[in-house]
């Protein structure tokens, strides 16, 4: 998780999903709600998180990926980096097999 912004962020929540897509929303499945300390801008993070894949979900191929600030703590111009910032560059989301 990077502080993408010019303003430093202060600590915030959020949640990792599974998605059908490449997509990630708040309507995909919520698999783990974590926080993350305050970042300066342009400060990265990483948090090691252990997640479990619930036993209901169908085999097939999914995405696991992260929203930011789910609780909206930080005043921002634009939400639209919170969740899938790195699509255009094939980077972020990450690929899971459900067999």
């Amino acid at each position: 998780i990077m502080n993408q912004g010019d303003a430093a962020m202060p600590a915030f929540k959020a949640k990792l999903h599974l998605s059908n897509d490449a997509q990630i929303s708040s309507l995909d499945l919520g698999l783990v709600s974590f926080g993350v300390r305050a970042l300066q801008p342009g400060e990265p993070v990483s948090i090691p998180l252990s997640i479990v894949i619930p036993a209901t979900a169908s085999p097939g191929s999914y995405y696991v990926g992260a929203r930011v600030d789910i609780q909206h703590v930080a005043a921002e111009h634009s939400d639209t980096n919170n969740a899938n910032p790195f699509l255009k560059t094939g980077r972020g989301n990450v690929a899971v097999k459900v067999e």
